[in-house]
């Protein structure tokens, strides 16, 4: 079971594969990570994940926050914090 965070003061650790990922430049970068058999939809800002990419599947760990201000489409939007 993934637990999600509910609102920017949680923070939860995630690992799963990168089935998508979109380097949007000054937008920041859009991206969904299966994990555990769930998709989440992830943004972080150009700050945060620079020039990053992943390849499709590609294995990722990262941090992630939600920000009720940083919804960019239907269902949730979660932002990342960090990469490992």
């Amino acid at each position: 079971h993934v637990s999600l965070p509910a609102n920017p003061s949680e923070r939860v650790n995630l690992t799963g594969e990168m089935s998508f990922w979109m380097y949007e430049g000054d937008a920041g970068c859009y991206g969904t990570l299966v994990s555990q058999g769930k998709e989440i939809q992830l943004w972080a800002g150009v700050d945060t994940c620079g020039d990053r990419e992943y390849e499709e599947n590609q294995r990722a760990a990262l941090e992630i926050t939600f920000n009720p201000g940083n919804q960019y489409g239907p269902g949730k939007t979660y932002t990342i914090t960090s990469f490992e």
